[in-house]
């Protein structure tokens, strides 16, 4: 199970579309998947469009400029900052 997944579920459940997989480490690049509300009410095909806007070796962002048929844009920033014993993750929607 990708950290997608596990974050959303069980309220909301992806299916791949293409690739026909998910893996773990996101590349950047469009990804599709089928959105699923509870796992089986299906949303349509949403757009998740991988893109490293920074990198400097202290922090990493990674942007999803995804769409789908209900959502026109969705402009979702994560930033990953090292910390000490882990990392500090945030996002902007």
């Amino acid at each position: 199970m990708t950290l997608l997944h596990y974050v959303a579920w069980p309220m909301v459940a992806f299916v791949t579309v293409r690739p026909s997989a998910l893996s773990e480490r996101r590349e950047e690049g469009k990804y599709v998947v089928g959105l699923r509300l509870f796992g089986f009410i299906s949303f349509g095909p949403q757009t998740i469009d991988i893109s490293v806007p920074s990198s400097d070796g202290t922090h990493v962002e990674l942007r999803d400029n995804g769409c789908s048929s209900l959502i026109s844009r969705w402009d979702h920033l994560i930033t990953i900052r090292s910390a000490e014993g882990g990392c500090v993750n945030s996002d902007r929607v």
